[in-house]
């Protein structure tokens, strides 16, 4: 299969809707960071397997199979969490596992950024506030063209993840992140008790009320 280096780039804030009309949800979702910053946990969804969304560099349709993240993870290739795709947004990386964890289901790439271990933790709050969804990059590894309902869609089904960014608007849908004033964080016991399912829950009210709030 050809390689591929895939960017999923953003931009603007994220976009939803109220009453059928369209609506902006303000830059500042989640704006405050905690004053104890250093502590605690951002943690969320990077990205979900099996939803049809478009590749912005190839401009085609494709969906990340469950397992697709599996090799890659499995041997410990370093994942990089920037901001925006941008290697000078460097926070954290893989290898150093007591800060960054990465991990994946039958569901979803989860993560879990231990602010403890970011050299500057109020930095990263504050890039955070505007960035309330995440993105991937990844070398394909194996893929599969199918047709559905006349458009071509590519299956990945294999790719060596190479970083996960907070961006403005993502393409994946429903990934976000979010902070937790947790001491420890077990992401993959965490990922098995679905608290990643309740935290979504609740950043997707959260969402809907600042929508609400500027409609």
């Amino acid at each position: 299969m050809p390689f591929f280096h895939n960017y999923e780039r953003s931009n603007g804030g994220y976009v939803t809707g109220v009453g059928g009309r369209p609506v902006r949800l303000p830059d500042t979702e989640q704006k405050r960071a905690p004053s104890h910053a250093g502590f605690g946990y951002v943690i969320g969804v990077a990205a979900r397997f099996g939803k049809c969304h478009r590749n912005d560099a190839t401009r085609g349709l494709e969906i990340f199979m469950p397992h697709v993240f599996d090799r890659s993870l499995a041997d410990g290739s370093m994942v990089r969490f920037l901001l925006d795709h941008s290697a000078l947004e460097l926070f954290a990386t893989s290898a150093d596992p007591a800060t960054l964890q990465v991990k994946a289901d039958d569901e979803c790439l989860g993560f879990a950024l231990k602010l403890a271990g970011v050299q500057d933790p109020i930095g990263l709050m504050k890039g955070l506030a505007s960035r309330p969804e995440m993105s991937t990059a990844y070398r394909v590894i194996e893929d599969e063209k199918r047709t559905v309902d006349g458009d071509d869609v590519r299956l990945l089904r294999d790719v060596a993840l190479v970083e996960i960014s907070a961006v403005r608007r993502a393409a994946c849908p429903m990934t976000f992140r979010t902070y937790i004033d947790d001491a420890h964080f077990d992401l993959a016991a965490e990922m098995r008790s679905g608290r990643l399912r309740s935290e979504w829950a609740a950043t997707k009210l959260r969402r809907a009320l600042c929508a609400l709030q500027a409609a």
